[in-house]
């Protein structure tokens, strides 16, 4: 009996050799699994191995030949989004030369509708939820030479139908995670080879496995994964202590939930006494509704230098909205309380940089709901570099079961690298990794072009707004001045990008959302969308964001129509000089290496849209940047100081005029309504 597992991570899909390195959980714990829970059988077991090597089998013929030395019995494929299309055609590969093993796919992307089981064949069974002790019963099986069909938890497709099986009990499914005890020699060899060829080794672990919500984004929000199981500690422990040995690891947990229950605090505790400083935690998926204590861990963990990631705190909303996230399956509790906390945590970033969890695309939302969420993220100060998830679609959660009366369309959208998609604003044109992502484009009160939209305007309000601080001054001036509450400037602001206003959008900014609609419908594999000199692709998460850096005279225009269907500009002579003021501190981007320095002579127009004083004297402003070359900087993944240092000198006296502004005085009449409450403010009054 030959056992292989076969899956690939991102970072062997993206990374480049010899950047970071996963190590292989998966074929570690269905082997221990298999090893503490079937004993007398396991010793009848003549080869455990895995590849995750990103190359196809068909063109490997290093693993071709691996594989014909030991010929697989049982094959085990780890499905996810970046790998679905890869190991498929590895499993058609294998059934084709090897017709007798048994094909077993699990993993968050193993689909058990109609559709997928009909097309591919050649996969035996498909096991949704969690896998391990199916795939135990599957060996036991086959060792003794009976069926596999009636094995709890496994779905097979007969030549007409898709026939689903009972899962497993929960009970009779433990986390008994052990490996680094019962194959100490191997995990070890395995440490010590990835150590030495790779910059970064990111060991996965687990504490907890399941959830106790029912989201519909979310594999773990079916009845499979709600009985939540703990594992033995001391196990971990034994991880932490093998970890501390070597100078570069990473220790990353795949729990739902992450701080959800007190006995997290004593794993950072133990990392930060026993991992001598060699062990950093990769950002684990927080608890949601725990944000006092996920935020208590990672100041924890921040301070004693444990922490390997640039956010600073966490909190996770998907929509502010609570008739959103209900009727996506999650209770809307406590939220006030998490705002209120991670506001508290954040309230010294002048610059935001935590992480704000965001869905786009969730059923139930509208361009007009989107709008308003927007508006409470910046009213609670919660916009921040951290942009939102596109909403993406698995096959096992509760929006894709069977019975399921949720109405959508979606479509896999490649990108041309996963780390230029995920960080950089540009990419290389002729460059596709073959990654893609299965997003929901079109949902019963949400168009294509709508989501194309939001996904634009949001992401650049996270910057303007969130993290520049750009966007203040214009908002707190129409405010104070004008008496225009920011609610009225963010309708506004997204009404420029609605679809039905595109044509009225200049053409750098219309172009843009055309291509980004054309590539979520599927159109365009890639996004056809380059930058002002037509020599590299534009990366579709942050394509708005370089629009208005490279084409800032084209985004003044639409900031002049907000301000137009706000007051009446003609009569505010200070307007040409709030425009001047804020392309004075933007940092614009071209493909040059050249110092970067904008001067004006005017007021802070920063302290005078938040009322500092009554009267303002002008001086000599210079905002200076890095001498870099932003494209460079951006192709190489390196981060970009879009922030200027900002030196005044005072200004000659026969060139000095006094300003003084009186602040807006709202006429409050008796028979006057309030505005509109938004559903977070409904909620939460």
């Amino acid at each position: 009996m030959n056992i292989f597992i076969n899956t690939i991570y991102m970072d062997d899909m993206t990374q480049g050799t010899g950047v970071e390195k996963r190590f292989p959980l998966i074929y570690f714990w269905l082997k221990d699994y298999y090893y503490q829970r079937s004993p007398e059988n396991y010793e009848r077991v003549n080869d455990w191995s895995f590849s995750d090597d990103a190359t196809p089998l068909r063109n490997n013929p290093q693993l071709q030949d691996k594989l014909h030395k030991t010929p697989p019995d049982i094959v085990g494929l780890s499905l996810y989004l970046w790998n679905e299309d890869t190991l498929l055609d590895n499993a058609k590969w294998i059934k084709e030369h090897f017709p007798d093993c048994i094909i077993v796919a699990a993993g968050p992307n193993a689909d058990t509708r109609e559709p997928f089981m009909r097309k591919h064949t050649y996969i035996d069974v498909t096991v949704p939820g969690p896998a391990a002790e199916t795939f135990r019963r599957i060996v036991d099986k086959r060792l003794q030479g009976e069926s596999i069909k009636d094995v709890a938890g496994v779905c097979y497709w007969t030549g007409t139908q898709v026939i689903r099986n009972e899962p497993v009990q929960r009970k009779d499914d433990p986390l008994v995670l052990d490996y680094v005890t019962n194959f100490y020699d191997e995990v070890k060899a395995l440490l010590d080879d990835y150590t030495q060829r790779y910059e970064k080794v990111i060991f996965l672990t687990m504490y907890m496995q399941g959830c106790p919500y029912s989201c519909s984004f979310c594999e773990q929000g079916t009845k499979l994964w709600t009985k939540v199981l703990k594992r033995d500690m001391h196990k971990l422990y034994k991880e932490v202590d093998l970890l501390a040995t070597y100078t570069n690891c990473i220790y990353e947990f795949a729990d739902a939930n992450f701080g959800i229950v007190p006995e997290y605090e004593d794993i950072v505790d133990y990392v930060i006494e026993n991992g001598k400083g060699n062990i950093s935690f990769k950002k684990p998926p927080l608890a949601k509704n725990q944000v006092d204590f996920t935020n208590y861990l990672m100041t924890k963990m921040i301070d004693s230098g444990v922490y390997y990631s640039d956010d600073f705190g966490n909190i996770t909303l998907q929509d502010p909205n609570p008739e959103i996230v209900k009727l996506n399956g999650r209770p809307f509790s406590k939220e006030y309380e998490k705002i209120k906390a991670f506001r508290e945590f954040t309230k010294d970033n002048e610059h935001k940089i935590g992480r704000v969890e965001i869905i786009l695309g969730m059923p139930g939302q509208s361009y007009d709901t989107l709008t308003d969420s927007l508006y409470e993220l910046q009213r609670n100060e919660l916009l921040s570099h951290y942009l939102p998830y596109f909403y993406l679609v698995f096959p096992n959660t509760v929006l894709t079961s069977p019975g399921s009366t949720y109405k959508f369309k979606t479509n896999k959208c490649y990108v041309r690298s996963e780390r230029h998609y995920t960080i950089s604003m540009l990419d290389y044109p002729d460059t596709d990794c073959g990654l893609a992502f299965n997003k929901m484009i079109e949902t019963e009160t949400l168009s294509t072009s709508e989501l194309a939209a939001t996904w634009y305007h949001w992401s650049l309000m996270c910057h303007l707004y969130g993290f520049l601080g750009w966007m203040r001054t214009p908002i707190n001036y129409l405010k104070n001045y004008h008496g225009v509450e920011s609610h009225e400037f963010i309708k506004q602001y997204t009404s420029q990008f609605h679809p039905d206003n595109w044509l009225n959008l200049p053409d750098s900014f219309r172009k843009d959302l055309v291509a980004l609609e054309r590539w979520l419908q599927g159109k365009d594999r890639l996004i056809d969308r380059y930058d002002n000199t037509g020599e590299y692709a534009l990366s579709p998460k942050r394509i708005s964001q370089y629009r208005f850096h490279s084409s800032p005279g084209d985004f003044m225009i639409i900031l002049d129509n907000i301000f137009r269907c706000c007051i009446d500009v003609d009569r505010d002579t200070n307007i040409d000089s709030i425009y001047n003021w804020q392309l004075a501190k933007l940092l614009r981007f071209d493909n040059e290496f050249k110092p970067r320095t904008n001067t004006i002579v005017d007021y802070n127009w920063d302290d005078i849209s938040v009322c500092k004083s009554q009267s303002y004297w002008k001086s000599n402003w210079t905002f200076e940047w890095p001498r870099e070359n932003p494209y460079k900087q951006t192709l190489d993944l390196k981060k970009i100081q879009f922030v200027p240092v900002t030196n005044w000198a005072e200004l000659d006296a026969e060139l000095q005029k006094e300003l003084v502004l009186e602040p807006y005085q709202p006429i409050i009449l008796p028979s006057m309504q309030v505005d509109r409450q938004t559903p977070l403010q409904q909620a939460t009054t």
